[in-house]
């Protein structure tokens, strides 16, 4: 073999190296771009569920996300199973047991956090997205203190539409967000405490950056939680307007996350 060939076959090397890496950086940079909300200190549910052994996990009739704790014996159907280990909750409903909800602790903020994605399927009122793209939604969820925190993203097509809620045992809060909220996903959990902190601080947070239309200013409305034998009913404070879920075995953790009823 000459020399030239050498070479030749050095350069051809060196090429297919350097192709490969740009094609693994680009393909790195697509899939965290579509993570979206997803951090890598969130565990893989559906690597986990291949893991799960329902053997090992405790029964109870329910979930109380506020103080994040079980709640009694499973006498009736739907019921929860329930694993605790150091830093993780792990959570499957008995009718639904292909998913596991995963609650992960958070040292910084003292919160408990989980994130999930779900198709258009999975929701009442379709959202559309692009195949193998984006979830039809996502929600990171922020809960523990009397409080839940629920950071939607609803994906149509190339938009996003983006909520935050606020929600306590006796009221919730959903606020319309702008395009531009929370797009740095570093720290984002604590993005969204504080900026929950700043709102209830100075509601004027509230006009910041808002435009003339509609897309470009962020909305509020307040709603009250009532309930009854059969419901759990939110009557919005500003209009006349109430949104009511049948209420199942499951209690309250039967109408989240959101203000859709998936059953």
């Amino acid at each position: 073999m000459n020399r030239l060939t050498v070479y030749y076959l050095f350069f051809i090397v060196m090429l297919f190296s350097c192709c490969n890496a740009m094609s693994n950086e680009n393909q790195q940079a697509k899939q965290e771009s579509n993570q979206d909300l997803k951090s890598n200190s969130f565990y893989d549910d559906s690597i986990l569920l291949s893991r799960v052994r329902l053997s090992e996990f405790e029964r109870y009739q329910s979930f109380d996300e506020f103080n994040m704790t079980a709640i009694g014996a499973p006498n009736k159907s739907p019921f929860v199973y329930i694993k605790e280990l150091k830093d993780l909750i792990l959570l499957v409903v008995s009718n639904d047991t292909a998913q596991v909800y995963i609650y992960q602790y958070d040292e910084q903020i003292n919160r408990w956090v989980s994130y999930k994605e779900y198709d258009m399927e999975k929701k009442d009122i379709g959202v559309l997205k692009e195949e193998n793209v984006n979830p039809a939604r996502s929600f990171l969820r922020i809960c523990g203190n009397d409080t839940i925190l629920e950071y939607e993203c609803d994906y149509i097509f190339d938009h996003v539409f983006k909520y935050l809620f606020v929600k306590t045992r006796q009221k919730c809060i959903r606020i319309s967000l702008l395009y531009s909220d929370f797009e740095d996903k570093i720290d984002l959990s604590q993005s969204i405490l504080l900026f929950v902190r700043r709102y209830f601080a100075d509601k004027s947070i509230i006009e910041e950056g808002s435009g003339k239309y509609a897309y470009q200013k962020r909305c509020v409305n307040e709603y009250i939680l009532n309930e009854d034998s059969n419901c759990y009913k939110y009557n919005c404070i500003e209009f006349d307007e109430e949104i009511s879920f049948p209420k199942s075995s499951l209690g309250y953790l039967g109408i989240q996350p959101g203000f859709d009823k998936r059953e």
